[in-house]
């Protein structure tokens, strides 16, 4: 099961698991503000195809996962870019179930989906507030920021990004991006002093050789289809 991670390897006894790979078989239905992504719902390390990845892009993840603790009590977070389908949410969420298995706290969103809560927000009849709202994302010691730029940059979704990133910038909280775009693309559209901040304080880890797993996936379903219906209609 943990025959990919480092650290499992290098525990004496071959029936052992790490620390981050044992907390992944019981925190899956508790994961804290991942708990309604229910696509990811198994989303963990252990669950995830490590043949995919180049053996750099391995060590980056397992090691940020094996050091959590320390990364989360600096504020380092990752930033992982790549193509539709590589697996960056994948990777952002499981690390957020690690984070739980240590008894830090971890929030995942989109920005899309936060502005949307912010702008329910306003409504009279909810008990929500924006300041609650944005509370959680600024206070939170792992935010998971997924899919950054597929938003449309007006000012207003600038001025809210601009003030999570400062936020936890100043109080040094760790913050994982996934995005589907480049360093020069993100400052396009949300500025280069919030990218600058981001990026300084996290490891870029560049997914775009992986392949889209959900497409390699539907050509091994089409494949196997095709092979079954030509058993079928061979005559006996």
């Amino acid at each position: 099961m943990s025959a990919n991670c480092t650290a499992c390897q290098e525990l004496d006894d071959v029936d052992s698991l790490c620390r981050w790979c044992s907390n992944q078989l019981h925190l899956r239905p508790h994961a804290g503000g991942i708990e309604n992504w229910q696509r990811y719902a198994e989303s963990d390390l252990v669950s995830l195809d490590w043949t995919r990845f180049s053996a750099e892009q391995v060590t980056a993840i397992q090691g940020y996962a094996e050091h959590i603790s320390d990364h989360i009590d600096a504020g380092w977070g990752l930033i992982l870019s790549g193509n539709n389908g590589c697996g960056k949410t994948h990777v952002a969420v499981g690390l957020g179930v690690v984070a739980l298995g240590i008894g830090a706290e971890a929030y995942a969103t989109t920005l899309g989906e936060l502005l949307l809560s912010v702008r329910n927000s306003w409504q009279p009849q909810t008990d929500q507030s924006e300041a609650k709202l944005m509370q959680r994302v600024c206070t939170t010691d792992l935010l998971i920021l997924d899919d950054l730029g597929m938003e449309k940059p007006t000012d207003w979704a600038r001025d809210r990004l601009a003030h999570i990133v400062n936020s936890r910038y100043a109080s040094t909280k760790a913050t994982i991006v996934t995005t589907n775009l480049q360093m020069e693309q993100l400052e396009e559209r949300w500025s280069a002093r919030v990218m600058s901040r981001l990026y300084g304080t996290a490891q870029a880890v560049g997914l775009h050789d992986v392949p889209d797993y959900r497409r390699t996936l539907r050509q091994k379903q089409l494949t196997n289809r095709r092979i079954s219906n030509q058993t079928e209609e061979q005559p006996r």
